[in-house]
């Protein structure tokens, strides 16, 4: 793939990204504060298992034809299932170590209930999440949202990549383990599937995959399972998860919606002036200044506003379109 080709597919998907303008995630992002205040910070498990081998299922269609011997590696390797591999392995019988998810809408089929820990970001379905059990371990944001990181009161941003198959690869990864090694992680289809049994497949083109496929490269990762070495994983686990406390950052839930309510007044009264006088003009930059504009309206504007006439008066317009919904 050419870099114009792969910047393309990047707008496209950040377009996608937006495509209900934010709604569905900012709605997760709010619903998600009570699973976040019962949450640890993922990243302070970054380091504690150096060296210890990562195994990362994703839920292509050579899933299946490694289930035999991932159930025999449960002692051997660290082994993370995203999304939809989380299903297949549980009904598979195969333990898994950590689960992981960040996306947004999910079909309801693949959800599962697990009782181990959990990675997690913020933009997750907040009902695939009510089903984790286990401990809940935050990650940051990849950015898009800037409203995210003023609402959970953290700054912090972390490449989770374009499919979860890249999030429990980059996770590993921080975690300290090496080797890392893929499987399930097709991006494409093999021998005209393209998920493991026990997922329904949907004709479509995955465009992220591409992506994915792409973004993993950074990353040296192998197809290898030939491991000897046994592991007390699950002491080596509950031990790390010991040494964290649960998150105790302050949350600005109450601020952000006073500054979407402030915003809406504000759009409201600028519809009602006539453009390009000094009151207009003014009361544009105190809408501009407002979190919600800063954080959410206008980063969504900005990935929109091509395919609109220019002009302030579309812009706000946009944005009550966009609270409306909010």
């Amino acid at each position: 793939m050419n870099f114009l080709e792969q910047s393309n597919l990047h707008k496209d998907l950040l377009i996608s990204d937006f495509r209900d303008l934010g709604q569905k995630i900012l709605s997760n992002c709010f619903a998600n504060l009570g699973a976040y205040r019962r949450s640890k910070r993922g990243r302070e498990l970054f380091g504690k298992f150096q060296n210890i081998p990562a195994i990362v299922c994703g839920a292509g269609p050579t899933l299946d034809e490694n289930m035999p011997i991932l159930k025999e590696l449960k002692d051997k390797a660290l082994i993370f299932a995203g999304g939809s591999a989380m299903k297949i392995l549980q009904t598979n019988g195969a333990h898994f170590h950590f689960g992981a998810s960040f996306d947004p809408d999910p079909p309801e089929d693949r959800f599962v209930e697990l009782n181990i820990p959990f990675f997690y970001q913020s933009r997750v379905s907040k009902d695939l999440l009510k089903q984790m059990k286990g401990p809940l371990l935050w990650i940051e944001g990849n950015g898009n949202y800037p409203v995210e990181q003023v609402l959970y009161g953290d700054a912090a941003t972390f490449d989770s990549g374009w499919t979860v198959a890249n999030f429990i690869t980059a996770l590993a990864y921080f975690l300290g383990c090496h080797p890392i090694i893929s499987v399930g992680m097709d991006f494409g289809a093999v021998d005209g599937k393209l998920y493991a049994n026990g997922v329904d497949e949907k004709p479509t083109v995955k465009k992220d995959w591409l992506l994915a496929k792409e973004w993993m490269r950074s990353f040296s990762v192998t197809k290898d399972l030939s491991l000897e070495k046994t592991y007390d994983l699950q002491g080596m686990i509950d031990y790390a998860l010991s040494q964290i406390g649960l998150i105790n950052t302050q949350t600005n839930e109450e601020e952000i919606h006073k500054s979407f309510k402030r915003a809406k007044e504000l759009c409201v009264k600028l519809l009602s002036l006539k453009d390009s006088t000094a009151e207009f003009v003014l009361t544009d930059f105190e809408l501009e200044e407002e979190i919600a504009c800063k954080t959410f309206l206008n980063p969504l504007w900005n990935v929109w506003k091509e395919h609109f006439p220019d002009g302030t008066l579309q812009k706000i317009l946009f944005y009550m379109r966009a609270m409306n919904d909010e």
